[in-house]
């Protein structure tokens, strides 16, 4: 489970590219 290490490391940026990605599924 190297999720949760790596997400204290994952820079914003996966987080600015996720959440558009998440909201046009549920949009969908």
């Amino acid at each position: 489970m190297t999720t949760t290490r790596k997400r204290g490391r994952l820079p914003a940026r996966y987080a600015a590219v996720l959440t558009p990605l998440v909201l046009s599924l549920l949009m969908t």
